[in-house]
């Protein structure tokens, strides 16, 4: 079985700690941490090999909107899908703008106990499909 790879990006690390907790139970999963955007792209000149992208807005070097248009822009990273992690509600408004609709869904940190549900669901998601 192949395993699903997923490119986590945020300039907390314990954010990405989180991330990588979520999927710590599937063996089949591999989480690779960037901790800002230009990292991330980075990463992916090397290897596009990714099944999806947890990517932070509010990060220094390269944020997570340049990033995304940045993803969105490139022939094969745009068929990756994004999933923006923010610790900022007030960033889904900005999110929704029409020229970045291709975001798969917002999930919000710090994660609670009851929020922790989305990215074992996730986890459970990404097992089932591949």
């Amino acid at each position: 079985m192949q395993a699903v790879r997923i490119l986590a990006v945020d300039d907390q690390e314990f954010n990405l700690d989180l991330i990588e907790l979520a999927f710590m139970e599937s063996q089949h999963v591999e989480v690779i941490k960037a901790i800002n955007g230009q990292e991330a792209l980075n990463i992916l000149e090397k290897d596009s090999n990714f099944h999806v992208i947890l990517l932070d807005l509010a990060m220094p070097v390269l944020d997570g909107f340049e990033t995304l248009a940045r993803l969105k822009a490139h022939a094969v990273w745009k068929q990756i899908p994004t999933i923006i992690v923010t610790a900022n509600k007030e960033e889904k408004t900005v999110v929704m703008k029409p020229s970045l609709q291709t975001v798969l869904k917002m999930l919000f940190f710090p994660l609670c106990p009851t929020s922790y549900e989305p990215l074992s669901t996730l986890s459970m998601d990404f097992h089932k499909s591949f």
